[in-house]
């Protein structure tokens, strides 16, 4: 018998799906709030992503800011590529 994967892995849907990451969440939306700089580092597939939509979903960042969410992924390794085609 085949088992499919329970996680969604393909995008960040809703705080119902999110799951396991409440100590993570709390830290991230203390820090936001504080006006604290924040790097998550980790690789890729690790749900950083997630972990950021998330907080902004938290009623104490959602009521307070308007959050945007640039993900520069295939702008940055697009132009790498295109410096190693040129060499």
């Amino acid at each position: 018998m085949v088992q499919t994967n329970p996680f969604i892995i393909e995008s960040y849907l809703s705080p119902e799906y999110f799951c396991d990451r409440v100590e993570e969440t709390a830290l991230l939306t203390r820090h936001l709030t504080n006006r604290c700089n924040v790097a998550l580092i980790a690789p890729r597939r690790l749900g950083k992503s997630g972990l950021i939509h998330n907080c902004f979903q938290q009623k104490e960042i959602r009521e307070l800011y308007h959050c945007i969410y640039i993900d520069i992924y295939d702008i940055f390794y697009g132009l790498k590529r295109n410096l190693y085609c040129r060499q």
